[in-house]
């Protein structure tokens, strides 16, 4: 009996240390270079890739003017998007926020009219690395448990050389659907 409850104690253990997940998919080294990696999460399903769209949205780092004068931001564009706040990112954020949005360097007023009307162009981060004004990722870490998302992220914004400038933290826990994302929780970290 002893026997039997030790193994079954190991493999509760092992089981649940293999359910949830943790990858950072995000972040700026020491010479604030962006970096991205989805590996941890392949095959990348559309709802989490909406999920990471919405982020890609909200602000960006590693943003660049290509020969197209379209801007390409780091994050984007490795999530298969195209150019920054393209037709097909504004999209596929569109189609899995059904009933809500979170409320990530807007306020719930503000994100309460997005989805009200339908305004998710006004999502837009278009902002290039070399602007005066930024709002920039630090870092976007994600922990998955099955269906359930938690993701972390730390900001950074400035109004310029001689300006302001601060920092941000979010944690948002979301449930990805078969074809909906629903926002479980969702706070401002101090």
């Amino acid at each position: 009996m002893k026997r039997i409850l030790v193994c079954l104690f190991v493999l509760l253990a092992t089981t649940a240390a293999f359910a949830e997940t943790r990858y950072t998919v995000y972040w700026l080294d020491k010479e604030y270079e962006p970096h991205v990696n989805l590996k941890g999460l392949q095959p990348l399903s559309e709802g989490m890739r909406a999920v990471l769209a919405f982020y890609a949205m909200r602000a960006s780092s590693g943003c660049e003017y290509g020969d197209d004068h379209k801007l390409y931001c780091k994050l984007t564009s490795s999530l298969d998007l195209g150019e920054q706040a393209s037709k097909k990112e504004i999209d596929l954020v569109r189609k899995w926020f059904r009933k809500k949005i979170p409320a990530i360097d807007l306020d719930q007023a503000e994100a309460d009219r997005i989805m009200r009307t339908g305004d998710f162009e006004s999502l837009r981060y278009t902002v290039p690395d070399t602007a005066t004004h930024q709002t920039m990722w630090d870092i976007i870490r994600l922990e998955q448990d099955g269906d359930k998302v938690t993701v972390y992220v730390m900001g950074s914004w400035t109004t310029g050389p001689m300006g302001k400038a601060g920092h941000f933290r979010y944690e948002t826990v979301y449930r990805i659907g078969t074809d909906a994302i629903e926002i479980l929780s969702e706070r401002e970290l101090k």
